[in-house]
């Protein structure tokens, strides 16, 4: 049975209490009130929420956006002013939710985000491949709307982990090397017919990673565009709200086109590209002038055991489902005179 806390004793508690809440407060005090005051003189004051709302959420603690150009320190990895992020990581399984969940919540920021960005700062992030084979080369590129956001995001997350790793993330500038890693005139629609008219109908192995772009003349130019661009920007660039090169650069990622394509590798030799979407019959496949389209044939090597093939669906959906049936699976043979099946199971990636 519990016994009544004695009188004098609960009056030490209290004073030690009030001793201890003073002493933290006291410092805050005037910040708070300055808060309140600048929240009352605003004439258009959202009558949606609460000015408690906003003080719990630790707004008042948080400093303005244009500070963080101070506040970012000159080391290797910040010494380049960009609107790109790179993070060299041997894991190609992290995808754009992990990049958008690590950064803190509105009461754990650091810096104050307008209420269209409250929810987490704009960015796209696309793994870094190899322009002539699709395969991952171990690092991420983040793009932000302006070198800003990037220093915010840099600020932010540093000192946090992904999957057991150290978010150390650098500056890079748009060079000709990082831009063909974000993209690759694979995931061009009609890449197909490009690829039968060049050079004759030479066979990909033939087609040098240097002269890769040339078959995307849109790509090609794109690229000079961007370092262009880079190259001539403005002296207050880092004061901009918007990149000057941000539009290009999304365009060239193929973001659109990304979320809905799956490499696939070890694919059976020999596999007619007629047979393979009638045994794809109920997944849904990328609008294209031809069906056959659809599917590309990447790298074709038997000598090496290399196979790999590019696969376009309708939507994300579909392809998430292909990756989710086929993935880590071995290939059932139906055309057992024709195909010569590898000993490697099917290993699919979504292109993101």
């Amino acid at each position: 049975m519990s016994q009544k806390t004695p009188k004098q004793t609960s009056e030490r508690l209290l004073k030690l209490l009030y001793k201890t809440a003073s002493t933290e407060l006291a410092p805050k005090n005037p910040i708070v009130t300055r808060y309140l005051y600048e929240r009352d003189a605003e004439e258009h004051a959202s009558s949606s929420t609460s000015v408690l709302d906003d003080l719990r959420a630790n707004q008042w603690r948080q400093k303005p956006i244009e500070s963080v150009l101070e506040d970012i320190p000159e080391t290797a990895d910040t010494k380049e002013k960009s609107c790109i992020l790179k993070f060299n990581c041997p894991n190609s399984f992290l995808d754009f939710s992990d990049f958008y969940n690590i950064y803190p919540i509105n009461r754990e920021r650091k810096y104050f985000l307008s209420d269209d960005l409250r929810r987490g700062i704009q960015l796209k992030t696309v793994k870094a491949r190899s322009s002539s084979n699709l395969l991952f080369l171990g690092s991420y590129y983040l793009v932000f709307p302006n070198y800003k956001h990037a220093c915010v995001y840099w600020m932010e997350t540093v000192g946090k982990q992904l999957n057991g790793y150290d978010l150390k993330l650098k500056f890079v500038r748009p060079s000709k090397e990082i831009i063909e890693q974000m993209s690759s005139p694979f995931l061009d629609p009609d890449i197909n017919s490009k690829l039968s008219g060049m050079s004759g109908g030479s066979p990909l192995s033939d087609i040098k990673r240097k002269s890769i772009f040339e078959v995307s003349p849109a790509k090609h130019a794109l690229i000079d565009k961007i370092i262009h661009t880079d190259n001539t920007r403005p002296t207050d660039y880092a004061t901009l709200d918007v990149d000057p090169a941000y539009e290009d650069l999304c365009n060239f990622l193929d973001l659109k086109e990304r979320v809905s394509s799956v490499l696939v590798r070890n694919l059976p030799f020999g596999l007619s590209k007629h047979a393979l979407p009638k045994l794809l019959w109920d997944y849904d496949f990328a609008p294209l002038p031809s069906l056959s389209s659809c599917f590309t044939t990447i790298h074709n090597d038997p000598t090496n055991q290399l196979h790999l093939t590019l696969i376009r669906f309708a939507n994300k959906d579909n392809a998430v489902r292909f990756v989710r049936n086929f993935h880590g699976r071995r290939w059932e043979s139906v055309q057992s005179g024709k195909e010569k099946k590898l000993h490697e199971p099917l290993l699919c990636e979504i292109i993101d």
